[in-house]
């Protein structure tokens, strides 16, 4: 494959991905590998095919042998093991605490005072960013690889359904509030107060969980 076709399957592997995370392709569908390729032409069979072993690997698909491979579903349980997962490892990092808080570039205040002109999806995007640019901070606290790694795959799972989350909550601010609040907990070295804010949040999540489920089915449906 030369340097140009490699920076093709690069793309090619983050649009296919965008689609699985945006659930833009209908729950359960087999992922055809020549329908990929036409999408992406002038790709190959096999960068097609890596990005699919990728993906799979990445646990963002299902793959059958000798059948091929399926995007999931969504389901409440497997989104709540998820945050709670998630919440043990970051409570872990707070806890543990090899490496400072490092809190820069973490104010919000220039993100969420910005112009409605900017539109609601877009702010909801960049406030989805912003809580994943706390928890990877938080993650980082551990010293420990593993679990650095391990948050970011819990935000490229999650991404979505986080977002549907803030779309259902008013205004976004009960959320968001209480992620600045945490920052400025971890920022003052107040740990425990700053687990307290974490379980708050990891409730106030799975309350929105089977809603959110249901309108991220509806809208993957709806498109086919």
């Amino acid at each position: 494959m030369s340097a140009r076709d490699g920076s093709a399957a690069e793309r090619a592997y983050a649009d296919i991905k965008d689609k699985i995370v945006y659930n833009r392709i209908a729950p359960r569908s087999k992922l055809k590998i020549d329908e990929l390729r036409r999408q992406h032409h002038p790709l190959g069979i096999t960068p097609i095919r890596d990005a699919l072993i990728k993906l799979h690997q990445d646990n963002l698909i299902d793959h059958t042998p000798n059948v091929g491979y399926f995007t999931r579903a969504m389901t409440v349980p497997i989104f709540m093991d998820r945050y709670n997962m998630e919440f043990a490892l970051l409570k872990y990092a707070i806890n543990s605490g090899a490496s400072p808080f490092a809190g820069e570039g973490l104010d919000p205040s220039s993100l969420f005072d910005a112009p409605e002109s900017t539109g609601e999806t877009e702010t909801r995007r960049s406030s989805a960013r912003y809580i994943e640019r706390v928890y990877g901070s938080i993650a980082r606290m551990s010293g420990n690889d593993e679990i650095v790694w391990a948050n970011k795959r819990f935000c490229d799972h999650t991404r979505y359904i986080r977002e549907l989350g803030l779309e259902r909550t008013e205004g976004q601010g009960t959320i968001i509030e209480d992620v600045k609040r945490l920052v400025a907990l971890l920022a003052n070295n107040e740990r425990a107060a700053a687990i307290d804010i974490l379980a708050v949040l990891l409730d106030q999540k799975i309350a929105l969980l089977d809603g959110s489920v249901k309108e991220g089915t509806y809208r993957a449906l709806s498109a086919v």
